[in-house]
């Protein structure tokens, strides 16, 4: 990687404690630059030469390279770049106490001024970037399983920086390394900023940095404020890289459909309305911290995948989520069944029938309509405007008492949503996925407590999928339309075939 900007190698840099020599150069971004080195270091009475990582303040937009050290800003810019080293310094400080108490963060040692510019010294991590580990999986994308468990163990060292109020903003799959066990570490933070109590900046750093496809709209004006949605946008998009193999849209250009189309073979329902959810395009719609993002993930049945071999073929199973209709079921399946748990159809029916008993009189025109069933919850229209989503709208479901819908509806105030979400707290209840003018209809996901469907629907029954019931059996195949199995297979909790189902009548496998 040449570049005149770049330090040559072979330069050696002393920040007074130590001197470092310039070996390499691992990446360059629009507010510096980053090399390997090479120090020594003393344990006791014995000297060893370690590698380190070096981050050197370089704002691309304003700094230009005099001879092969020296940084110097240009024309006008200097009071600008100024104030970004005082924030680098700042922040490479704080830092350097947030690193040692977690895992999952870059170690950042000392930082430094030379040649008019300033620098910070971290640990260099043996391992490979999440880019180059996607770029070089087999099919270019990662399967749901890992992806999902990446972004999780990386969401928690956001949320981490989050809770101590500091904003990293360059979150994308080149500034999360892999090391060489697996875990994720968050590096380059170039860009973080610490907020007080009160959300304020407490640095001057004016200039905006941003990566297409990574960075959500309100980031190119510039943040003022502490913004955890900007964090759990990046998050969302590099866990939409992990899945496609292909980096995002820019912010202003992707839309949920986008997503959803994206998304269609890869991923389940839940995963895909979190990813679409956390890249909403304006800020108020998009889901409102690293945790919410994680809970959302979480509702994906521990997405572990497991194999389950019968015969020569094999069946791959996403943990699915729930078992509803227990009528033709064995009496030892049938114990596993608490009196509380019912029918898809009634769910939905009694979704319908709740908008409807809801609606406004005849005579207001449609769109009210639907502003009137949301009462006091937040109603906004996508960047076409071609849709409405509500956010929590309150219903009262029978036979499954009161929850709340997210997701879009219709001009009549239906469910009308590919990824929308139902849950019930009173009655641990949680449905994600489609609906078609208030019919379920196509991918979705269906809990009662321990009890999931992860699969499609036609028509508000069950379509075909995996079916899990509490005592750890599920069975995988096509459902007639009374919502119990038709056609497929049992299997026990180990994952052995336990029967086979054909035209609704259950045979014992020996």
């Amino acid at each position: 990687m040449e570049n005149n900007n770049q330090l040559p190698i072979g330069t050696v840099l002393d920040s007074g404690m130590r001197k470092y020599r310039i070996e390499a150069v691992l990446g360059q971004g629009g507010f510096g630059i980053t090399y390997k080195a090479t120090g020594r270091v003393r344990v006791g009475n014995i000297e060893a030469t370690i590698s380190f990582a070096i981050k050197e303040h370089f704002v691309k937009q304003y700094n230009e390279r005099r001879g092969t050290t020296v940084v110097t800003p240009t024309s006008s810019n200097a009071t600008e770049v100024n104030d970004s080293i005082e924030a680098f310094l700042s922040e490479a400080t704080r830092l350097n106490r947030l690193s040692l108490e977690h895992p999952g963060i870059v170690k950042v040692n000392e930082n430094f001024r030379a040649n008019d510019t300033a620098y910070y010294v971290m640990e260099y991590i043996e391992g490979e970037s999440l880019r180059h580990h996607v770029e070089h999986h087999a099919g270019g994308r990662l399967p749901e399983t890992e992806a999902v468990s990446i972004i999780r163990l990386a969401g928690k060292s956001v949320q981490y920086l989050h809770d101590n109020r500091v904003n990293h903003l360059d979150i994308k799959p080149d500034n999360i390394l892999l090391r060489n066990d697996g875990q994720p570490v968050l590096i380059d933070l170039g860009l973080a900023k610490h907020y007080d109590r009160k959300g304020r900046a407490t640095s001057t750093l004016k200039v905006a940095g941003t990566s297409d496809g990574y960075s959500p709209l309100e980031q190119y004006a510039g943040l003022d404020c502490f913004s955890p949605q900007a964090d759990v946008y990046a998050l969302a998009a590099t866990l939409l890289f992990m899945l496609t193999g292909k980096d995002p849209k820019k912010a202003s250009d992707i839309r949920p459909a986008d997503i959803k189309a994206s998304l269609e073979s890869a991923a389940s329902a839940a995963t895909v309305s979190a990813v679409v959810r956390a890249m909403s395009m304006l800020q108020e719609n998009r889901t409102g911290s690293v945790n919410d993002l994680l809970a959302e993930l979480e509702g994906n049945a521990e997405i572990k995948r497991k194999e389950v071999k019968s015969g020569h073929s094999t069946v791959v199973i996403n943990p699915p989520k729930l078992r509803l209709k227990p009528k033709s079921l064995p009496w030892k399946r049938i114990s596993a069944y608490s009196a509380g748990v019912v029918g898809s159809a009634l769910f939905v029916w009694g979704v319908i029938t709740v908008v409807r008993n809801n609606k406004a009189d005849d005579a207001i025109p449609q769109k009210q309509q639907a502003i009137e069933l949301v009462d006091s919850t937040t109603l906004s229209t996508d960047a076409a405007g071609t849709a409405l989503y509500v956010k929590d709208m309150n219903y009262s479901v029978p036979t499954m008492g009161e929850g709340k819908y997210t997701g879009a509806v219709d001009e009549q105030g239906l469910p009308h949503d590919s990824v929308g979400f139902f849950k019930s707290e009173k009655n641990d209840i949680e449905y994600r996925g489609s609906f078609v003018h208030g019919i379920a209809e196509g991918k979705s996901s269906y809990r009662v407590k321990n009890q999931t469907f992860e699969g499609t629907f036609k028509n508000n029954e069950y379509d075909s999928g995996t079916l899990t019931i509490e005592d750890g059996s599920f069975f995988v195949g096509s459902f007639f339309k009374s919502g119990e199995p038709y056609n497929g297979e049992w299997y026990d909790k180990s994952g052995k075939k336990d029967a086979n189902v054909k035209d609704g009548k259950e045979v014992k496998v020996k």
